[in-house]
This record gives C-alpha cells, sequence and structure tokens, in this order.
C-alpha cells in the first residue's frame, strides 16, 4: 500500500485500500485451497477482512507455510501497517465452541504484537 499522495482524494485512497483487504480476504483462501490440492468446498466462508477454512489435519502443517509466507506479504506490500492473523482449532464440538477456540487463538497473537516478528503468525483475519 502506497502512501496517499498531495493529489489524491483520501476517500479514493480509503476505498482503494479497503478494496485491496476485500480481495484478499477473498483470493488468499482459494490460493491456499489450490496450492494444497483441495476442494474448493472446504472454503466456508470469506468476507468482512476475514475467512473461514475446514482443513484435514495433515494440511495444518502446509497451510501454516503457506499462511505464514501470505503474512511476510502482506506484511511488506502493507509497509507495515496490516498483518495476517489465524487461528487454528480443531472441528470437535458445536460450532459456537470452534468458534470461541478459533477467537481465543486470534486474541492470542492481539495481545502480542511481536510474536509475528519472531514466527509465522498463526481460519485468517487481516488486522488493520
Amino acid at each position: 500500500m502506497s502512501p496517499s499522495g498531495h493529489d489524491e482524494d483520501a476517500a479514493d485512497v480509503l476505498a482503494g485500500r479497503a478494496q485491496w483487504i476485500s480481495l484478499l480476504c477473498e483470493a488468499l483462501p482459494r490460493a491456499l485451497l489450490a496450492e494444497l490440492g483441495l476442494a474448493r468446498v472446504l472454503l466456508g466462508s470469506s468476507g468482512g477482512a476475514q475467512f473461514l477454512l475446514v482443513l484435514p489435519d495433515e494440511a495444518r502443517g502446509p497451510a501454516q507455510q503457506f499462511l505464514t509466507a501470505a503474512a511476510h506479504d502482506v506484511d511488506r506490500l502493507s509497509n507495515g501497517h496490516l498483518q495476517l492473523l489465524w487461528g487454528i482449532t480443531e472441528n470437535l464440538g458445536d460450532w459456537s465452541v470452534v468458534r470461541k477456540r478459533l477467537g481465543e487463538s486470534l486474541q492470542r497473537w492481539r495481545g502480542t504484537p511481536l510474536a509475528t516478528a519472531t514466527a509465522g503468525a498463526p481460519a485468517g483475519r487481516v488486522r488493520r
């Protein structure tokens, strides 16, 4: 993301950046599924700066590697203004329990901002 210039309309810059985030959250989960050779039906939802994927256990490691590389790219392309965060949990129990565990996983990353500098960040969310 480039800094806005003096001749650029702030509203247009904001709209462009919001569109970039929206497209990222649509393209990134689909690219992950394609990279791992998994069916597109595993994309539960995407939009609103979030996405949810249901992946088999054996895809966990390769998904972590893919998302870590994507997080570095997001950081570089946004000049450090955006972070890609994700949480992983087992698909055990009621969806309200699964969502709670995912939320707790994301909260750990939010509470430790330097963790992404030393490790690959841990379903994915772009933090603004």
